[in-house]
């Protein structure tokens, strides 16, 4: 059989726009992916006058989202000044998530299905950080129900620093795995 192959039209990149590069939990640390992408998303607009207009799709995404961010890419995209209709979506994909919506986009250009489109994003310091259930009770217990300079109290002290983004005090890192977190109350 002979399948007639669609026409395939040429696809540039004729425009970009990005916020400087840092190292995880640095200068970003108390920006959310949402306030990131909203910002890069915006500074596109403005630099090539998008205002108003209805692109072909937005694609973005996040390596590690919170529950949150299920919609990031629209909520992005909604907070600009495109227009509302412009279509917008999330992907995820580990370590690539930037480079896999700018193919997609693409490809759908390529392919006569869009226009033009946005694509791009990839981050890892907004990181969801969850704990069990037994850890999760013993947080919401107040402080001085533990032994002042107790493995207890440590502990809980510990994962309000760490969840709120401060140095851990055991650890001496940010975003990493408290050497608390296994102590049994």
């Amino acid at each position: 059989m002979n399948y007639a192959r669609p026409a395939v039209r040429r696809v540039a990149i004729v425009g970009s726009n990005r916020i400087p590069f840092a190292r995880s939990n640095t200068a970003y640390a108390m920006a959310s992916n949402q306030d990131m992408l909203s910002f890069v998303l915006q500074g596109l607009v403005d630099r090539y006058d998008l205002h108003g207009l209805a692109l072909g799709e937005v694609a973005a995404g996040a390596v590690l989202k919170h529950s949150r961010d299920f919609n990031l890419t629209r909520e992005a995209a909604l907070s600009t000044t495109l227009a509302k209709e412009t279509p917008a979506y999330d992907v995820q994909q580990a370590c690539s998530t930037g480079l896999e919506t700018a193919i997609l986009v693409g490809n759908k250009i390529a392919l006569g299905q869009i226009e033009a489109g946005a694509g791009g994003v990839d981050t890892a310091s907004d990181v969801p950080i969850g704990v069990n259930e037994r850890s999760a009770r013993s947080c919401s217990k107040p402080i001085a129900a533990a032994r002042p300079g107790s493995a207890s109290a440590r502990w809980r002290s510990c994962v309000r620093a760490c969840s709120s983004r401060r140095r851990c005090h055991a650890t001496r890192n940010r975003a990493r795995v408290c050497r608390w977190a296994n102590i049994a109350n």
